[in-house]
């Protein structure tokens, strides 16, 4: 929680309920990625796995070995227009190559959605990135947006869907990271290890069938088509629901009865 208070996210009242608020996503975000700006190469790998998991094209713009990174919490980046004076992504992660410098923009949520034009927002300061970490910006630098969530909110999928025709931007899910964590971290294994454990406690499963969401193994399910949606949102993809079928009213998993 370190980062959280430094930024002024939080404060130690909020992390014992005396505050008037527990700022749930800014504490997760400051819990988990905090600290990786101190593990040196392992931060840079995890970042890498991060941007292949999430399917960016690693045209040789990924972070490279002998490539230092900054990693910035929420930088107050300034917007043009009207409206909000500035906008906050929650993660700037930018290696230094020169006047060509990587850079990856990371927009977090946990139960809360994108506010209005907020990916857009984000992108159109993505210079300010750069000039916030003292560097200045080649027409080769590679600029990446990065949204990660806990549910694939239908409101914020549409406002992805529309950035990617203009910017480069993916999504992951927290149970990719804790996927990432359980088989891909590499020389972080000690925090990976740390952080799958972390994340389970609230809920977050690594993404393998009826476990990803905690449920009881059952014969029937007892989802409406209705529901559907909420599956959706909470991890599940075409994948993992194609060996269940709708019978009845109800979703039932093929050979469980």
């Amino acid at each position: 929680m370190l980062h959280a208070v430094i930024f002024g996210k939080a404060t130690p009242a909020d992390m014992t309920n005396e505050g008037r608020r527990t700022p749930m996503e800014d504490l997760i975000t400051s819990a988990v990625f905090g600290p990786l700006m101190y593990m040196g190469d392992a931060s840079r790998i995890f970042f890498n796995l991060m941007m292949d998991k999430a399917g960016f094209k690693n045209d040789g713009t990924f972070f490279q070995d002998d490539e230092d990174i900054q990693i910035i919490f929420w930088p107050k980046l300034p917007r043009s227009g009207v409206g909000r004076r500035h906008v906050e992504p929650d993660i700037v992660v930018i290696g230094n190559r020169g006047e060509n410098p990587n850079i990856l923009i990371i927009e977090i949520k946990w139960n809360a959605h994108l506010g209005l034009n907020q990916l857009r927002d984000q992108w159109d300061a993505r210079h300010r990135c750069a000039e916030r970490a003292k560097l200045s910006v080649g027409s080769k630098a590679g600029f990446r947006q990065l949204l990660l969530v806990r549910n694939r909110h239908h409101d914020d999928l549409q406002q992805l869907d529309k950035r990617r025709k203009k910017s480069d931007v993916r999504l992951l899910t927290w149970h990719d990271i804790s996927e990432l964590t359980t088989h891909g971290a590499g020389k972080a294994t000690p925090w990976a290890r740390d952080v799958k454990d972390f994340l389970r406690k609230l809920g977050v499963r690594t993404q393998v069938g009826w476990a990803s969401v905690a449920l009881e193994e059952v014969d029937c399910i007892s989802a409406t088509f209705s529901s559907l949606p909420c599956l959706a949102q909470m991890g599940w993809g075409a994948r993992s629901l194609e060996h269940v079928s709708f019978v009845d009213g109800f979703y039932v998993e093929r050979g469980k009865g």
